[in-house]
């Protein structure tokens, strides 16, 4: 009876399937998590079971802090900082450990010294040039494997406050819980993690990639180049240009090359693919250090790898096989117009402002910083940035964030002022924003937003009064709106900072004219329009 029992349920289950009933098809699937490394987790999952997403998001965080515990370079308790005192001397490790320890060895190896996870707390030290410089020829450790489960690592040169391995321990981690996922979570198609803009897919996915212009990166600043990637691979972006140091002599990029001990000045970003995110992690900085020469030779060095450098000047350079890896090549190759090369290449550059080398586009520029509340259990804010007109007509909406899969749009009528206002200009302009101009939610940090003096359908403003709004609703957090009278005419408006809220911790905006008032006439402060009233309103949710 059994059999027979078994027999009709293999017959049964094999019919429906043949005769039409087919199994749910695999979707995608996208979670949010702060304070995940320091930044902003985006956990996205291909798979038939919705439910899948909650639990694969959870056990990736458990799995990214175990992690985290044996590579952090500020937990005293780390696997890592635990080899402190133990110079000369060997211990066991965790693979993990070693994994991370032989890669960061081969690539000082590749680069000839130029990466080293020692060169920041060489240079720090009070130790004379020279002697860090001889110190860096030497090889800080040597790992044995042996029969042991647990490598045996000797310490050759610890120097504090000890090895730094953020180059590469972030890629490590990303690959580890995608391939870990997939293999725990049979539900699973495919896996995509992104922290902090370092990407990893597994397994059978395809998600679009854009890589950011360093000199303009405004949000919805168009991308140096975009394509989707659907192979299993690791995608990692190292830069000055938002990461830098305040120093006597100004700011300088926080990668250094450990052969001359100098901060880099020659490269405004570099975005490697690789077969890992561990690979692709160390290689953009490693690239950074190397300069475009050496870089590229380098990146030509492995079939595998493939990447793409902006210069100091705002040149693009892309390695041989850039566009069989990616299937696309940049739309151009240079980023700031002819005449700025040269003030660009001055040498040394002040990372922090290299950007404004370039002349900033006309119009109005906003920026902004959305809070960084405490606890993983945050939810990120709807968002949206607008001009009305003097009658009240939202002319131009430059940011609009909403979470535009489960639970659905239909939260976008939280952000009231901006949805009130909008069905009126629906009504006129016979457009949908949402889906169209609208993008995905986005954690606490520090955002630029641009409008250019067109309005939403691309006709340019009419000179006179507008209001700028600044609307974020959260769910479990508060209702924020903040205004501000602005005039577009033809005289700038210097940078002007407004007082922040709970969402928003800062908040300025400079406006400067297409067209300079013409020499020789005079204006008094009667003549120029004011920036306006400043007005702000919240409610709990």
């Amino acid at each position: 009876m059994l059999v027979r029992g078994s027999c009709f349920s293999l017959l049964l289950t094999a019919s429906l399937t043949l005769g039409g009933i087919q199994p749910a098809a695999a979707e995608q699937f996208t979670r949010w998590r702060e304070h995940v490394l320091g930044t902003s987790m985006q956990w996205t999952v291909e798979t038939q079971e919705q439910a899948l997403a909650d639990a694969t998001e959870a056990w990736a965080v458990a799995e990214i802090e175990r992690l985290e515990s044996i590579f952090s370079r500020y937990s005293p308790d780390s696997e890592l900082n635990r080899l402190a005192g133990l110079q000369g001397q060997s211990t066991r490790i965790s693979v993990d450990l070693a994994r991370v320890l032989k890669w960061s060895e081969e690539l000082r190896q590749l680069t000839h010294g130029a990466f080293d996870i020692r060169v920041r707390a060489l240079l720090s030290s009070s130790l004379e040039s020279n002697v860090a410089s001889a110190r860096l020829q030497q090889t800080p450790f040597v790992i044995q494997h042996g029969d042991s489960a647990r490598p045996q690592l000797t310490v050759m040169d610890w120097p504090e406050p000890g090895w730094t391995l953020d180059a590469v321990a972030k890629g490590y981690i990303l690959d580890q819980v995608a391939v870990m996922a997939l293999d725990k979570f049979p539900g699973l198609k495919g896996v995509c993690v992104n922290i902090g803009g370092d990407v990893r897919i597994a397994g059978e996915l395809t998600t679009l990639i854009n890589v950011e212009n360093p000199f303009h990166a405004a949000e919805g600043s168009e991308p140096i180049v975009s394509w989707e990637q659907s192979k299993a691979s690791g995608i990692a972006t190292s830069g000055g240009y938002r990461r830098f140091e305040d120093t006597s002599s100004g700011c300088r990029s926080h990668l250094i090359d450990a052969r001359s001990g100098q901060s880099v000045e020659q490269v405004a970003s570099v975005t490697v693919v690789a077969r890992t995110a561990m690979e692709a992690d160390g290689l953009a900085t490693a690239v950074s250090v190397l300069g475009v020469e050496q870089g590229l030779d380098l990146i030509a060095s492995r079939p595998q790898w493939a990447c793409l450098i902006v210069d100091a000047k705002g040149i693009i350079h892309t390695s041989s096989r850039w566009g069989e890896v990616t299937g696309v090549q940049p739309g151009g190759s240079a980023l700031l117009q002819a005449g700025d090369e040269s003030q660009a290449a001055a040498s040394p550059v002040d990372i922090k402002t290299m950007a404004s080398m370039v002349d900033k586009p006309a119009g109005l520029h906003v920026h902004f910083e959305l809070t960084r509340p405490s606890g993983a259990a945050y939810r990120r804010p709807y968002l949206a940035l607008w001009l009305e007109d003097a009658d009240g007509f939202p002319v131009k909406t430059a940011l609009l964030w909403l979470q535009t899969d489960q639970p659905g749009p239909r939260w976008h009528r939280d952000l009231t002022r901006w949805h009130r206002n909008d069905r009126v200009r629906k009504a006129a302009e016979q457009r949908e924003l949402i889906g169209v101009i609208s993008g995905a939610t986005r954690g606490p940090g520090q955002y630029h937003a641009h409008f250019d003096g067109t309005d939403n359908e691309g006709n340019k403003l009419s000179p006179g009064k507008y209001t700028l709004f600044l609307e974020v609703t959260r769910e479990h957090g508060t209702h924020q709106l903040m205004r501000q009278s602005v005039e577009w005419s033809g005289y700038p408006i210097p940078v002007t900072e407004l007082e922040g809220n709970v969402e928003i911790s800062a908040f300025s905006f400079e406006y400067l004219p297409a067209a300079s008032v013409a020499p020789g006439t005079a204006s008094t402060s009667a003549d120029r329009p004011s920036s306006g009233t400043t007005a702000y309103s919240a409610e709990k949710r």
